[in-house]
């Protein structure tokens, strides 16, 4: 729904999908085609963090919280028991 508004300038005229102003009144023509995976790359260097944990530490952690839920039940039966 379009609306006519005299009062302003260029009302009429609207965004073309494929080109944009930029500041200077130029036309550009829009990037279609960008890579944003090989633009990462180029600009941070490409080394990818590891996100993975040691596996020491995996084994560490699961051993850790394996041994609190034994005692956990361990207290259960006791305080059951009585």
């Amino acid at each position: 729904m379009r609306r006519d508004t005299p009062d302003v300038p260029h009302a009429d005229e609207g965004w073309d999908d494929d080109e944009q102003d930029d500041e200077d009144g130029q036309e550009q023509a829009l990037d279609d085609d960008f890579d944003y995976d090989d633009f990462v790359d180029r600009e941070f260097g490409g080394s990818k963090v590891s996100t993975r944990l040691p596996p020491l530490f995996r084994w560490t952690a699961l051993g850790i919280l394996a041994l609190i839920a034994i005692v956990l039940i361990r207290m259960l039966i006791e305080a059951l028991a009585r």
